[in-house]
């Protein structure tokens, strides 16, 4: 859980920073899928970090309620939100929601590798007629060798700069510096072989 919650949170931020809307619209608004123990990680943490979504992308994310098998509605959720996250886990009803909500066109971020490795070819199609994004959150982060994974959470994540991330590690500002870039690069390159990487996601 802990490595899995950061990369959700990543792909989420990576959403929301690609969403092209008017500058006055400064709120984004995420609808969340299950609130189990990643569901209510990722609530905490987004709410910790809302700040700084905000300066990195412009944009000020807001978590409406969350969908649980006791409470809450799909459709009102769909409805009120830019992204959904889902973290139901399972075949159904994830994959009925995540259909839903990128038929709806709305940008949508899931940890579920049962559902992408099922109908994941039929769900990037729909993403990519919808214009919409679709990101499988583990496979493109998994992707990166774990310094410079550990690297990038810590800095946009932690907040720490590449000096104090040099002197945390105990190597190089070079060496940091280099694993941060790198590491973008791949984790770019991991998203285009998925088929969900944008141009205006520049």
């Amino acid at each position: 859980m802990a490595r899995e919650t950061p990369n959700i949170f990543a792909m989420s931020v990576a959403a929301i920073s690609s969403e092209r809307t008017a500058v006055s619209a400064r709120t984004f608004s995420v609808g969340l899928l299950g609130f189990g123990t990643v569901g209510s990680a990722f609530a905490a943490l987004l709410q910790e970090r809302a700040g700084q979504i905000e300066r990195l992308t412009g944009r000020l994310p807001k978590l409406g309620e969350a969908l649980t098998r006791s409470k809450g509605s799909f459709s009102e959720i769909l409805d009120g939100s830019d992204l959904v996250v889902e973290l139901i886990g399972g075949i159904e009803p994830a994959r009925e929601y995540v259909l839903a909500a990128l038929g709806a066109g709305k940008h949508v971020v899931t940890a579920n590798k049962v559902v992408m490795a099922k109908h994941g070819p039929d769900l990037l199609d729909l993403a990519a007629e919808k214009n919409v994004e679709h990101r499988s959150v583990r496979d493109a982060l998994d992707a990166l060798p774990q310094a410079q994974r550990r690297t990038i959470e810590l800095a946009y994540f932690g907040g720490y700069t590449h000096v104090e991330l040099a002197e945390l590690m105990g190597v190089p500002l070079g060496t940091v510096k280099g694993r941060m870039r790198i590491g973008l690069q791949k984790l770019r390159r991991a998203l285009e072989l998925q088929g969900t990487y944008r141009e205006s996601s520049r």
